[in-house]
């Protein structure tokens, strides 16, 4: 079993390896500031180790100094919500958001 890392920034663990175009267009979209210059401070996961990780497990795969007060998981669901979407900026991503209540 593959552990995630600790980071200074929070982690967006790529879940769903079935759609490299939208994987592209949401790293495009995070990778590109909004309107008023905000950047978040994140680092991605592209590891197909943690392919189909459920927010339960993915919270037990954290390190104990992480210190985070977030997880992002881009899943099937998420990845689903941006087809057809521009990656042209923040108006790409769809809400709302889920949190991880399994």
């Amino acid at each position: 079993m593959t552990r995630l890392h600790s980071s200074s920034a929070t982690l967006v663990v790529r879940t769903d390896f079935s759609g490299p175009a939208s994987w592209e267009r949401l790293r495009k979209v995070l990778a590109t500031p909004n309107e008023d210059g905000f950047l978040s401070d994140i680092e991605l996961v592209d590891d197909p180790c943690f392919a189909a990780e459920t927010c339960a497990e993915a919270r037990k795969l954290l390190p104990g100094d992480y210190r985070h007060p977030l997880l992002v998981l881009v899943d099937t669901v998420a990845l689903g919500s941006l087809t057809g979407r521009s990656a042209a900026g923040p108006e790409s991503v769809p809400g709302p958001m889920r949190t991880g209540g399994e």
